[in-house]
């Protein structure tokens, strides 16, 4: 196994057990949809960018913040991608249903 494979490792298990529910189900999908269509000369980066607190993280998911300027472009389209074409659909689970009454 090489570096990049511990590397990959390494990265899905953090993208699996962030900490909060919410952020898990999100992660859970980048990890299954991103992470093995990643370069290898990407996964630093990537890995710099989950050290990010959950609720930065959310932020950035959801569009309130912009991800961070020194990503890689090429991580950056890729995340942008990935969090831009997701978050209608991961909205309807994560945003509570308004209340009744």
């Amino acid at each position: 196994m090489d570096s990049a494979d511990v590397l990959r490792k390494k990265i899905a298990y953090r993208l699996t057990y962030r900490g909060t529910k919410e952020l898990d189900q999100v992660m859970n999908r980048v990890r299954g949809e991103v992470l093995p269509h990643l370069p290898p000369d990407l996964l630093p980066a990537l890995e710099a960018f989950l050290q990010c607190p959950e609720p930065e993280l959310m932020a950035m998911i959801f569009g309130h913040v912009p991800l961070p300027s020194d990503l890689p472009l090429d991580l950056k389209s890729v995340l942008d991608g990935f969090f831009l074409n997701s978050t209608s659909a991961e909205s309807k689970i994560l945003t509570p249903p308004p209340p009744r009454g």
